[in-house]
């Protein structure tokens, strides 16, 4: 079984699937062997599980753990052009945030339509992020 159809048939995110592969814990390339599937399918059964959620969060301070949920409000996109914001700022505060881009970036990244409406939503949203960013490293800055 492929790593996509895995994750589809076990309702695990694939992007978890791949960190897995990235620690070596899962080894394959292409195709799951049947050892690695028993471990996905045992994965499975705990992914999400709210008692073994907070056993793990409970052994971070606060702080890490607002900062591992970070903007839980905020929908896939929305994060994705807050963190990559955030990221360009934090490493260079002089750099310029083209919203253009980003609003490409995410349209190109999701897979959504290209169309003139959809990418003025995305302009809206990365304009909107852009101010919640700064708001952020705003605060970031005064401790």
């Amino acid at each position: 079984m492929k790593y996509p159809d895995a994750a589809e048939a076990y309702k695990i995110p694939l992007g978890a699937l791949n960190e897995l592969r990235k620690k070596n814990i899962l080894w394959s390339n292409d195709l799951l062997s049947d050892e690695e599937l028993t471990m996905v399918k045992g994965i499975a059964l705990i992914w999400g599980c709210t008692h073994f959620l907070r056993k793990q969060l409970s052994q971070f301070s606060i702080k890490r753990r607002e900062a591992i949920i970070g903007h839980p409000k905020l929908s896939k996109p929305e994060r994705f052009i807050f963190n990559r914001i955030m990221k360009l700022k934090m490493t260079n505060p002089a750099a310029e945030v083209h919203v253009h881009q980003l609003a490409s970036e995410v349209i190109f990244f999701f897979k959504i339509s290209d169309d003139e409406k959809t990418f003025k939503k995305m302009l809206l949203t990365a304009k909107r992020m852009r101010r919640k960013a700064n708001y952020e490293l705003q605060k970031l800055r005064k401790k």
